[in-house]
């Protein structure tokens, strides 16, 4: 028979146990790398975002590649306000959606954004996780441009993995994927063209 003191002990390591196993461990983005175009004639006018983002909370697979392309220089495209499929990966998905971290700046920034991750693991459950990246002193980007004009960033080795913490907002059946849809806010100049 068990005294009071051992059941207790019992208790909390169950418990102690049962917090960890839900407790999240953070995302971990492990490559970024940013290019945007010289504008040269007969060059390319595409810029990219290109990143890496992995769920150690996952028994299976859970990295994936997360990529935008988008033509600022002759389409005046930017790479905001939309949530993309990232790269298939064994338990559920991931989007990803590149956001303004600048406000007042006019164009998109390949060395000052915020990432944000959505998440849908098989079992339904539904995470969110963002984060800002910058290419600033004692930041995570290291970012250069070439005398030719074009420019680019990528993480710097002391910055990786940066780490993304998740939130659950949710717990939807995988079937019902289809029916998530990020809030994208349209300016009210857009709205009345």
């Amino acid at each position: 028979m068990l005294r009071p003191p051992a059941l207790f002990g019992i208790l909390s390591l169950a418990s102690s146990t049962f917090v960890a196993a839900h407790a999240l461990a953070p995302w971990e983005i492990v490559q970024v790398d940013t290019y945007s175009p010289s504008g040269r004639l007969g060059s390319s006018t595409i810029s990219y975002i290109k990143t890496t983002i992995t769920d150690p909370n996952s028994a299976t697979n859970a990295t994936a590649n997360c990529n935008i392309e988008w033509d600022g220089l002759t389409k005046g495209e930017t790479p905001y306000g939309t949530a993309l499929e990232c790269t298939p990966v064994e338990d559920g998905s991931w989007e990803f959606e590149v956001l303004r971290a600048d406000p007042s700046s006019e164009r998109p920034s390949i060395s000052n954004f915020i990432l944000r991750f959505t998440r849908l693991t098989n079992d339904g459950n539904l995470y969110v996780g963002s984060v800002t990246l910058d290419s600033g002193i004692d930041r995570d980007l290291f970012f250069m441009c070439a005398a030719s004009g074009f420019c680019y960033a990528n993480l710097r080795p002391e910055s990786t993995p940066v780490r993304v913490t998740p939130k659950e907002i949710g717990n939807r059946s995988s079937d019902l994927k289809e029916e998530y849809n990020p809030l994208v806010v349209v300016p009210e100049e857009v709205k009345g063209r």
